[in-house]
């Protein structure tokens, strides 16, 4: 993996618990923000002041955010259009655009080839991490920058395909529950 990233490099490690800054600018991504099976970013991340974490730290768009700690080792990409910064659970990877498209990287991490590699070589017992070793290890395979935009764009409409799927099947038993709550007065 080495040769298809410019730089990896570990998320932030805050010394004490992250606290809220209304007036803060800079959002923090944490294990807790992600939503839809670790593929989302939620709307309401902890802000804090911009000054207080060292300018390398800032994500910058196209950023793949790997979660490196605990049993759920996942990537998504980071396209935000605002200043963030990942806690340490995250290696932060930063692809060479020019061999790989970020997109393309996080499926190809969150495959089930990878993520069995990943359970594989996974340290800790209580808690398992992927260290950056393991990491720099995984074999990617590059078809060319057509075919991975191809690729990702395709998973990404799989992926809205089934969270409309799932809003149809949750409005649906709405549906029914009110029918027959009104079948019951």
């Amino acid at each position: 993996m080495k040769e298809i990233l410019q730089n990896i490099m570990s998320g932030y490690s805050f010394r004490t618990k992250v606290q809220n800054e209304i007036d803060g600018s800079l959002k923090v991504i944490q294990l807790k923000d992600l939503e839809d099976n670790y593929q989302r970013l939620g709307e309401h991340l902890t802000t804090i002041a911009e000054d207080a974490v060292p300018e390398k730290y800032l994500l910058q768009e196209g950023d793949v955010l790997f979660i490196s700690k605990g049993a759920n080792n996942y990537a998504l990409v980071f396209n935000e259009d605002y200043k963030a910064v990942a806690v340490s659970a995250f290696f932060v990877l930063r692809p060479n655009q020019t061999k790989v498209t970020p997109e393309y990287l996080a499926w190809f991490i969150n495959q089930s080839a990878a993520q069995r590699f990943f359970e594989e070589n996974s340290a800790g017992t209580y808690t398992p991490n992927i260290n950056k070793t393991t990491l720099m290890s995984l074999e990617v395979k590059l078809p060319s920058l057509e075919k991975q935009k191809q690729i990702a764009q395709i998973s990404e409409l799989a992926k809205r395909e089934e969270a409309i799927y799932n809003q149809i099947k949750d409005n649906r038993a709405l549906v029914v529950n009110t029918m027959l709550e009104k079948a019951i007065t």
